[in-house]
């Protein structure tokens, strides 16, 4: 079992959603985490793939580190960590 990071993608889209889903799913009924994963709009990925990562193992996503900068800054002024059970 090797963990690889690589850039995010638009693409991953559909797989962050899913993900989401069955994160919330734990605690939240089926509609509640649909709803849930409509706080991580495609927009997110157009726009700050370059600050976050995906990290996969056997081909299969596991956690999704992101960050934002500011335009002022170059540090990253936000982070969040996401990490996926499979």
């Amino acid at each position: 079992m090797t963990i690889t990071l690589r850039a995010a993608e638009e693409a991953d889209h559909p797989a962050l959603v899913r993900a989401v889903q069955q994160w919330w799913g734990d605690s939240r009924s089926p509609e509640q985490a649909r709803e849930l994963a409509l706080l991580l709009p495609r927009l997110f990925l157009q726009h700050f793939a370059s600050t976050s990562l995906i990290a996969e193992e056997d081909g299969g996503e596991r956690a999704w580190p992101a960050g934002c900068t500011r335009p002022s800054s170059p540090r990253p002024s936000w982070r969040d960590a996401r990490w996926f059970a499979r």
